[in-house]
């Protein structure tokens, strides 16, 4: 149990196919209060591996590619903190891929399986093969971005970031399923949290 968090661990080793530590995770809501989310992560930034919660049993899994090895990213590694923010649905009624809403956490490396608390600045939107993949963009509460207040301050003081995770998360894949719509500031970012968070309350009338 981390301190602070609903999370609980198990740990599973398949024989053959590598050590594999799958994680059955009980996170805790999307919002710790008005200004800071929970985000849960399942890349951390430097990993090249693509794990991801299953939506059918909500276990952390090293996703698969058609020969059953461990889906390893051709392209650079992740360059951010990759996960989602619990409790969140992106609604396939609302143009969404029906996944939680996806978040990336500027700043060091955070192990996988962690919760972290953080504050939005801004969302990436992109279209994945026609559906609405969000990507809310946070800052955790300490480290260096800690101070970035909004994505005009994050470009003012870390110059070519947003730019450097434009580029990433359109080119990582199939370019060709990947687009980019824009750069939504705080406000929009929240709107589209707030969205979410509705739609996953509706659940499982929404499909």
């Amino acid at each position: 149990m981390i301190r602070g968090w609903m999370l609980l661990c198990l740990i599973v080793f398949h024989q053959g196919m590598g050590a594999v530590q799958l994680g059955q995770l009980k996170g805790p809501k999307a919002q710790s209060d008005e200004s800071l989310i929970n985000v849960l992560i399942e890349i951390p930034a430097g990993s090249a591996e693509k794990w991801e919660v299953s939506k059918r049993d909500h276990v952390l899994r090293w996703e698969r590619n058609a020969r059953g090895q461990g889906r390893v990213i051709q392209y650079l590694p992740y360059p951010v903190n990759y996960g989602f923010v619990p409790k969140t649905l992106m609604a396939r009624v609302h143009g969404g891929d029906g996944d939680a809403l996806d978040a990336m956490v500027l700043g060091a490396s955070i192990p996988r399986g962690r919760s972290i608390q953080g504050r939005i600045i801004a969302v990436l939107r992109l279209l994945d093969h026609g559906a609405k993949d969000d990507k809310l963009v946070v800052v955790p509460v300490l480290g260096v971005f800690s101070h970035i207040k909004d994505l005009s301050d994050l470009n003012a003081k870390f110059w070519g970031i947003s730019e450097i995770l434009k580029i990433w998360f359109t080119q990582y894949k199939d370019p060709q399923s990947m687009r980019f719509i824009g750069w939504g500031d705080k406000m929009q970012a929240q709107r589209v949290l707030r969205q979410a968070m509705q739609a996953f309350k509706r659940k499982p009338t929404l499909t």
